[in-house]
């Protein structure tokens, strides 16, 4: 973070400086994230992650071994899908 008088917390808890770790079950998780300014001004931002439920095959193999891909499940959409978000570190 560049302004050093910003705060910055993450579903109430103080992530200025620090990270907050976001537990993210299978499902919907709303994370709120409220920026305060020097001045006082407020800006909010809610963030809706879904994750979904490891099927078998993936829950039993999640990290590929050296020199494998791990090809990503399919959506149907035709677009490449990000890997899912496990934790929020800082921001």
């Amino acid at each position: 973070m560049n302004d050093s008088t910003a705060i910055v917390k993450v579903n109430r808890k103080d992530a200025t400086n620090a990270g907050v770790k976001v537990t993210l079950p299978i499902g919907k998780t709303k994370v709120k994230i409220i920026v305060t300014a020097e001045n006082g001004d407020e800006k909010t931002y809610t963030l809706t992650i879904t994750r979904a439920a490891a099927k078998e095959k993936e829950a039993s193999n999640t990290v590929p071994k050296a020199g494998e891909v791990q090809q990503e499940p399919s959506t149907g959409t035709g677009k490449t899908q990000p890997p899912p978000i496990r934790e929020i570190n800082h921001l």
